[in-house]
């Protein structure tokens, strides 16, 4: 019996516990949160399965060719089809362990429209699918955690990878947030599931803690990074001063209309632009078109960067029962009713298509470490359509649970390597703790933010993502000279704060430096720069330096339905 480590308890971390328990070894999962605090309940809109209970026509062919098409042609075909096979297997499965989710009265799963499908596709509960499902595969947990096949290691914080002499992952080294401790775990093989990284962003439709900081220092550790340039901007997030707020794709695909004044009265510019999807086009086309729109033609609400999501035209049982929680928490945060009111709305970095390079079967470069969810960057290419972030998740865990048993192994104990990072570690602690400079790490932090929606948002230029990259380089040499404020060893969010920038201003770099090397426009990769499309297919690829990333390319793979060719 092998003992698997899997690091996130989010929706792919569960699935990987359970079907790594299920094939009769341990699984220890280890989290900052419990797991339904993870941010797959934040997923609103729905999961997709080629079902076809609607009668669309539709397929799971036509589910891999929205996929790939709308991602560009950037993403490795095999296993998106491999993604798109398993979908109605995925469902079943959910189904059969009670999830939550919305049926049509003969008790077959509903299905709706989300951005880029080419028939009503995305299975959903309401607008919380996310919640639902994340419920349901941590219930699943429960009898394999009573009979000892799953060990859960909760309100630990990933601090770095347990690395052997020959560069094989044995464990981490994690932390206890509340009394500081630091404490190793060894384990046969090692999955991340650590989610994404758009938090890096500031203000952004996800939780704090989706910061990207766990792959960030697998990164600095030697794990690569692959399409960092490729992130999502949702185009309709609520705006607020302390973050932005999501408001699902599902509200267009249940008939919400979006548009702003011209001349005094609405246009609905996206169903102009797009004729044939409408308000349903892809997410990169309806930021960038609502982009134009606010900064270009000067037609944002009150001079605002803002357009109307608009849903008062819909019938009350579908704003009641299809998307109630939504615009439940658009009214809590705004203080307007959505049903007498139309929505304000503006793009919010959502989602990263990139993240650690894998393969097939989610292994990374380092031999015994895999990943899987949204820290990998295996199924979206350049842009990810709605329905596919729970589905990606769910279905990566599986196959990177399968991968990480087949391929677990050690040299022996672990316990020499395992005593050396954590001494390694115990002193970076230490010297944050000493750390005693004049610049607050607030500042650090939010000026991250800043660089980033300046120069790597919707659309990028050149000049802009050099100045970026130096403006990068000097906020290390700040945090050098910061404070984390407090010398206490538990509780310290500064110290916690600190380390994670340390790790983070490397891989914003890299997302600077993968945003350069792609000269062209690609998916959800704008370039003011030229600003024609490139047709090149070719995947970037991070590795860390010291002194700056190291950008090199390898060809997607598009042996099953071919791409639009080279320039």
């Amino acid at each position: 019996m092998s003992a698997i480590l899997i690091i996130g308890a989010g929706l792919s971390g569960l699935r990987a516990a359970k079907t790594v328990a299920e094939r009769g070894h341990e699984a220890i999962l280890l989290s900052r949160l419990n797991a339904r605090q993870a941010a797959s309940g934040c997923a609103q809109g729905g999961i997709n399965a080629a079902l076809n209970h609607m009668n669309d026509g539709d397929s799971v062919h036509l589910h891999f060719e929205d996929t790939i098409r709308g991602g560009d042609y950037m993403a490795d075909q095999a296993p998106v089809l491999r993604l798109c096979e398993d979908a109605p297997n995925i469902l079943a499965e959910a189904a059969s362990l009670g999830a939550l989710l919305t049926r049509l009265p003969d008790g077959r799963l509903a299905q709706r429209f989300l951005g880029g499908a080419s028939a009503r596709r995305a299975c959903y509960a309401g607008a919380s699918t996310g919640q639902a499902l994340l419920q349901t595969y941590d219930n699943a947990l429960l009898p394999l955690e009573a009979a000892g096949r799953v060990r859960r290691m909760e309100g630990l914080d990933f601090v770095s990878l347990i690395l052997d002499g020959s560069g094989r992952c044995r464990g981490c080294v994690a932390k206890d947030y509340a009394s500081g401790e630091l404490t190793c775990v060894t384990a046969d093989a090692t999955i991340m599931a650590t989610g994404g990284a758009s938090a890096i962003y500031g203000q952004s439709t996800n939780p704090v803690l989706s910061n990207g900081a766990a792959i960030a220092a697998a990164y600095v550790q030697g794990a690569p990074l692959s399409n960092m340039e490729f992130v999502q901007f949702h185009p309709t997030a609520m705006p607020g001063r302390d973050k932005a707020r999501l408001i699902t794709e599902a509200v267009r695909g249940e008939g919400g209309r979006i548009w702003t004044l011209r001349d005094g009265e609405p246009w609905y510019f996206l169903e102009e632009m797009f004729p044939e999807k409408g308000n349903l086009i892809t997410r990169d086309e309806a930021s960038r078109a609502i982009m134009r729109v606010c900064q270009e033609m000067g037609l944002g609400i009150d001079g605002k960067p803002q357009v109307y999501l608009d849903v008062t035209h819909l019938p009350e049982a579908v704003r009641r029962d299809k998307l109630g929680s939504v615009l439940a928490l658009y009214q809590k945060f705004s203080g307007e009713d959505p049903a007498m009111v139309p929505m304000r709305v503006y793009p919010a970095a959502h989602y990263f298509m990139g993240g650690l390079r894998v393969d097939g079967e989610h292994r990374t470069a380092i031999p015994g470490l895999w990943a899987c969810g949204e820290c990998d960057q295996q199924y979206h290419g350049a842009n990810r359509l709605g329905g596919n972030s729970l589905l990606s998740a769910l279905h990566s865990g599986g196959v990177a649970a399968n991968g990480a048993i087949d391929g677990a192994g050690s040299d022996g104990p672990a316990d020499a390597m395992a005593m050396d990072e954590l001494k390694k570690q115990r002193s970076r602690d230490r010297a944050i703790l000493a750390m005693k400079g004049p610049e607050p790490l607030g500042h650090i932090m939010l000026k991250l933010g800043e660089i980033l929606r300046d120069a790597a948002f919707i659309y990028r230029d050149d000049r802009q993502l050099l100045d970026a990259d130096a403006a990068l380089c000097e906020l290390s040499d700040r945090l050098l000279h910061s404070c984390p404020m407090d010398d206490a060893q538990g509780a310290n969010y500064g110290a916690m704060l600190v380390r994670q920038l340390q790790d983070q201003l490397p891989m914003a770099r890299a997302i600077v430096h993968s945003a350069l090397w792609r000269h062209k426009s690609r998916g959800a990769h704008a370039k003011k720069t030229g600003g024609e499309r490139s047709n090149l297919l070719l995947a970037s690829v991070a590795k860390y330096g010291a002194d700056a990333p190291d950008i090199s390319y390898v060809r997607v793979d598009t042996s099953v339905m071919g791409g639009p060719g080279d320039a």
